[in-house]
């Protein structure tokens, strides 16, 4: 996983899958109930406007979700994420948050 938030967002816009760890957090605003990721180096979109599309696998489990906010993600650290997954999207997966992290691939499908 990159260790910087833009070279994470650069790899994925090229169209390469990241690979790394993910937590998960509630919802960013205006997303409640739908099924999203925040990620290093994106940025947050107000909810009606066009939004980039990610491939979130957990195993051979995966889903496709909008990109809308960006997370710290204890970037530049050990315990850096590639992404926080919404509790929506946790629950799409079927993961239970009580694991904390997950192992993931992200892939852009609509940036």
């Amino acid at each position: 996983a990159a260790r910087r938030p833009g070279s994470l967002w650069a790899q994925l816009r090229r169209g390469l899958t990241v690979r790394g760890v993910a937590s998960w957090y509630g919802a960013t605003r205006g997303y409640a109930g739908i099924a999203h990721v925040a990620m290093p180096g994106a940025r947050y979109l107000v909810r009606g406007r066009a939004v980039p599309l990610a491939r979130v696998c957990v195993g051979d489990r995966c889903t496709i979700v909008r990109v809308v906010d960006t997370c710290g993600c204890y970037v530049r650290t050990p315990r850096a994420r590639v992404a926080d997954l919404s509790w929506t999207t946790l629950r799409r997966l079927g993961l239970d948050p009580r694991r904390g992290v997950f192992r993931v691939n992200v892939t852009l499908i609509r940036g």
